[in-house]
């Protein structure tokens, strides 16, 4: 069985918003009410004036923009982790020698330990094998397919 402890902290420490940031969402909403007013307008009544109209359009071709570039860096922030945390299934392939880890016939969690005697499948040396996960607390083993806990590769 092998500590998961300190994986588990630089997990939370990684996944719990730092003080002061602000949430995207937070920021598109003080936007949107900001500058609604001027979309929902002072001219109801009379027909928006071509200075309105062209104001009106950069304001929402920056805020598209901003939306898109939110996106973009979200994905490329989570692509491999909050602020460069591995995923459980790839802590654990590295730490057993092991490749393309699946926790019950799909994605183990990213982010948290699975639950104890849960079903396991990987690739050993090009083969397929079955197995259990084996949860103590914040220790994990991986047993194989004839029972025996897998011993951690020497890094």
């Amino acid at each position: 069985m092998t500590d998961y402890s300190q994986w588990l902290e630089t997990v939370s420490e990684a996944v719990r918003p730092a003080k002061g940031r602000h949430h995207p969402r937070r920021a598109v909403r003080v936007l949107l009410r900001r500058h609604g007013h001027r979309i929902r307008g002072r001219h109801r009544l009379h027909r928006p004036s071509e200075e309105f109209v062209k104001a009106n359009v950069r304001i929402t071709a920056v805020m598209a923009l901003g939306c898109v570039a939110s996106v973009i860096a979200l994905l490329f922030a989570t692509a491999s982790g909050p602020n460069g945390v591995e995923p459980f299934a790839t802590h654990t392939e590295n730490m057993y020698g092991i490749e393309h880890l699946r926790c019950d016939g799909a994605d183990c969690p990213a982010y948290d330990l699975p639950a104890d005697n849960t079903p396991a499948g990987w690739l050993k040396d090009g083969r397929l094998e079955q197995g259990r996960f084996i949860v103590d607390g914040h220790r994990v083993g991986l047993a194989g397919p004839d029972g025996e806990l897998l011993k951690p590769v020497k890094r």
